[in-house]
Parts: structure tokens; C-alpha cells; sequence
């Protein structure tokens, strides 16, 4: 999976925020916003990963379990994956 190049992170009034452009903009009306983790998982999105590869590198940037990391990439991608803003590879 990868992210999709209609979303943008960018950072307003000290939040960090996914916003859609283009296209994306149409079908969400909002932004989504991210803490810390979510914008770390959502850099790596750049290029495609895996649900393991996303786990792994939360486990080598951050003092988090295995098992931790994994719950939170999946929760991170449930969140997004009903606005459209990752797509399959």
C-alpha cells in the first residue's frame, strides 16, 4: 500500500493535518488529523509497505512493542482507509 498523492500532510495552528486535494477534495469534506505516529507512518507511506514493514520501522523510531506498533499501523490505516487517502497496491 501507498499513500494517495490527493492527500497532503501539512501542519496549521500547531496540528498536523492530512488534507485532500484535487479530486479527493470532493469526497471528503474535511481534513484528518494525525499525531506524531501518524504523520511518521504516513512519511513512510511515500513509497509502497506493508502492514509489517510500517510495524517495523515504528518499532526501530520508537521505544514501542511489537505487538504495539502493529495494533497502531492498524488502527492508522482502518482510520484512512475509508477516505480514500491509502490506496493498494
Amino acid at each position: 500500500m501507498r499513500r494517495n498523492e490527493e492527500y497532503l500532510l501539512r501542519e496549521a495552528a500547531g496540528l498536523t493535518l492530512i488534507l485532500p486535494v484535487g479530486a479527493a477534495a470532493a469526497r471528503l469534506n474535511g481534513m484528518i488529523q494525525v499525531n506524531e505516529t501518524g504523520a511518521f507512518l504516513w512519511e513512510r507511506l511515500a513509497s509502497p509497505q506493508t502492514r509489517e514493514s510500517l510495524a517495523a520501522a515504528l518499532t526501530d523510531a520508537y521505544e514501542v512493542t511489537r505487538e504495539q506498533a502493529a495494533a497502531d499501523v492498524d488502527r492508522f490505516l482502518s482510520a484512512l482507509a475509508s477516505t480514500e487517502a491509502i490506496l493498494e497496491d
